[in-house]
């Protein structure tokens, strides 16, 4: 497969890996031994972060053949940073850093129905099945059935030279309600990504806050039940397939006529839609931030396992 960079695989063991784990989680600064570990470490995860992106890259007209929509898709790739790597590990003292899947981690957000996005990531694990640098079959997450404290999206873990790599792929909505969370995390302190309650000195700030935040986990649900409402609706963007009836269960000709009974032009779609947009931008102004400009893919701004 052309455009994928071939690299060396980290040469280091698990238990040196675990070792470094328990410094990072405890000690401030680290050992020169352990800082000279913690960068190949850093530095084999961003070569897989660039591999899986020059795949996707490569992938994208296969993409498109079947999901037009997905000409759109925005991928960005990070590393998670040492601050974050060092707070996940003491937040979580029984996972060990060999086990921690999303240290490499790449994301995809597009304009997608829940159908085109399980299109997709079909297609992604096909790809990544039969990478010539993988080593495990991938592994599907699916955050929407099981959303983690509000967050959904679906996740993809694929591995290269035995080391994971987490794609997490979004749509549209599931990316907006995911970086107002982030945001609040960035501003507010991370507490209520992981399900706990905003800490304040000031209890009437708390109160305020503790409101956009409840707000937000409220949201959650309704836009699982208005993705889930309008995903058939996205058969307009897409051309009746074969790949596209197996994933449904129906056969080509049902799915033509499927497809040619929806209906283009639907008021309470389009009137559900230009509300929680306007939520969305009423709680980036509570917030103090717009998600549209801020809280890039990084190590500071993150998704769940």
């Amino acid at each position: 497969m052309s455009g994928v960079p071939v690299y060396l695989p980290a040469r280091y063991s698990a238990n040196a890996v675990k070792r470094l784990g328990v410094e990072l989680a405890r000690d401030e600064v680290l050992s020169p031994n352990a800082q000279v570990l913690y960068e190949e470490f850093i530095s084999d995860a961003q070569a897989r972060v660039t591999a899986v992106q020059g795949q996707l890259e490569s992938d994208r007209p296969l993409y498109a053949a079947v999901v037009p929509r997905s000409r759109s898709l925005e991928v960005a790739g990070r590393t998670k940073t040492r601050r974050t790597l060092s707070d996940k590990l003491r937040r979580t003292p029984g996972e060990k850093l060999p086990s921690i899947h999303d240290v490499a981690g790449v994301r995809l957000v597009a304009e997608l129905t829940l159908l085109e996005q399980d299109l997709l990531s079909d297609m992604i694990v096909q790809s990544f099945a039969n990478h010539p640098l993988a080593t495990r079959q991938p592994k599907v997450i699916d955050r929407r059935k099981e959303p983690q404290h509000g967050y959904r999206a679906l996740h993809i873990v694929v591995y290269l030279h035995g080391r994971p790599v987490e794609i997490q792929l979004r749509t549209h909505w599931q990316h907006s309600w995911a970086q107002l969370m982030e945001l609040i995390g960035d501003r507010w302190g991370r507490e209520p990504r992981y399900g706990f309650r905003i800490i304040h000195n000031d209890a009437q700030e708390a109160a305020r806050r503790q409101k956009v935040v409840d707000v937000l986990q409220m949201i959650s649900p309704l836009l699982q039940s208005l993705e889930e409402g309008t995903s058939v609706m996205g058969l307009m963007h897409l051309k009746p397939s074969a790949v596209v009836a197996s994933r449904l269960g129906v056969s080509v000709t049902d799915l033509e006529r499927l497809a040619a009974r929806i209906q283009v032009d639907d008021r309470e779609v389009e009137m559900l839609t230009q509300q929680t947009q306007a939520l969305f931008a009423e709680l980036g102004e509570l917030i103090g931030a717009d998600p549209h400009v801020e809280g890039a893919y990084s190590g500071e701004s993150e998704g769940r396992q």
